[in-house]
């Protein structure tokens, strides 16, 4: 789990779950309310591909109802139910 600090308050997470060998689910990305649209999300999702890259992860599964359009904004094919690549 990675989370985005500021002003001594936590301002965002995001997490893994390691599914197996090189890939991993994304999970949970959240931002508080008053922290959105500051580039917080873009800044938790970065680390955590940076993050997956480090540990040998070469595929982030990417599951979501609600956040497609935040995914496609930073040009990550995000398709319900359907794999999507870290680089």
């Amino acid at each position: 789990m990675v989370l985005e600090e500021g002003d001594s308050s936590i301002m965002g997470a995001i997490a893994l779950e390691r599914s197996s060998g090189n890939e991993a689910l994304l999970r949970s990305l959240v931002i508080v309310p008053a922290s959105r649209g500051r580039g917080f999300g873009q800044q938790l999702v970065a680390r955590v591909e940076k993050d997956s890259r480090e540990a040998g992860i070469h595929r982030l599964i990417l599951l979501t109802e609600t956040a497609k359009s935040f995914f496609e904004r930073l040009a990550t094919q995000s398709l319900i139910g359907n794999p999507s690549a870290v680089s």
